[in-house]
């Protein structure tokens, strides 16, 4: 319907043939109820119908854009984890950490308690000496 020259694809998008789209029966109904002039209407159908069509084939450039992103990204990555010192070094990180956060806790376990019960020894003489062991508990804790 368009006298346009058709256009090429823009630089760096990959040229994919696009399916056909096929116009709607609405579309087409439309196209047919249209009186000769109202050449703007068909115009602006023409160009809807131009606009799905460019819009359908970067959808697939898209699509074809992302997946060789995603591919090369995975290799990367079965290159990169396949590496023994990569492997190394991930296990040491793991098995410092574990060190660590139980060094840690531990420390906080019974530091905490050991301040808790200092803290509780001042109002043990009104709670029957009850409150050394709760505050042992809440340090700890």
């Amino acid at each position: 319907l368009s006298s346009e020259k058709p256009t090429t694809s823009p630089p760096g998008c990959i040229a994919m043939a696009a399916p056909p789209l096929r116009t709607t029966q609405s579309a087409e109904k439309d196209l047919s109820q249209v009186t000769e002039s109202s050449s703007a209407m068909k115009t602006m159908i023409a160009r809807a119908e131009d606009t799905k069509k460019k819009a359908a084939m970067k959808w697939q450039a898209t699509k074809v854009k992302v997946m060789q992103q995603a591919k090369l990204a995975r290799a990367k990555s079965v290159e990169l984890s396949s590496d023994k010192s990569v492997q190394a070094t991930a296990a040491s990180a793991v098995c410092g950490a574990t060190v660590g956060g139980i060094g840690g806790a531990t420390s906080g376990l019974f530091l905490g308690g050991a301040t808790g019960a200092l803290l509780g020894v001042p109002p043990a003489l009104f709670t029957v000496g009850l409150s050394i062991p709760v505050g042992a508990a809440l340090g700890a804790g």
